[in-house]
């Protein structure tokens, strides 16, 4: 009678145990994904958050959102050309802000320059467009990153 009684709490325990592990996985796994639909990206340090705000701008140049002529240079307000980004820190909950600089700088002169990546076709328009892009991410306690790319399209 005993060992039935020893034999059902360990049963109990155990499927308890397994109970919490699986609500607890469940738990991270929709947390996760709610947290990738965000409109607002959380990113680890600030110097992701201007490496993000660069990758972002590059998205912006091939979506065609950018055109040849355009050009914000640092100082300028870029806010109404909504080229600034939020995020959040997952170290705090706060929001913070990547200003985004995109300039046209010109027309690249050939191909065959070693490490650079060409997607447009040569030939056309767009083939070696060149953008210099600058990104400056603001996080808490005054800190502070940039990231300053050149992209040939």
């Amino acid at each position: 009678m005993m060992s039935n009684r020893g034999i059902a709490l360990v049963s109990v325990i155990f499927i308890a145990l397994m109970t919490f592990l699986a609500v607890g996985g469940l738990y991270l796994l929709l947390k996760r994904l709610f947290e990738s639909s965000e409109t607002v990206k959380i990113y680890s340090s600030v110097r992701d958050a201007a490496k993000g705000g660069v990758e972002h701008a590059i998205l912006r140049i091939i979506n065609g959102d950018v055109s040849p002529n355009y050009c914000c240079r640092p100082g300028e307000d870029c806010s109404t050309k909504g080229l600034e980004m939020q995020y959040r820190l997952a170290s705090s909950g706060n929001v913070y802000i990547t200003k985004i600089y995109i300039c046209y700088v010109g027309q690249a002169s050939g191909y065959g320059i070693s490490g650079t990546a060409y997607l447009g076709t040569p030939g056309t328009a767009e083939a070696g467009a060149v953008y210099r892009i600058i990104s400056e991410a603001y996080g808490d306690r005054n800190t502070y990153a940039r990231v300053e790319a050149f992209y040939i399209k």
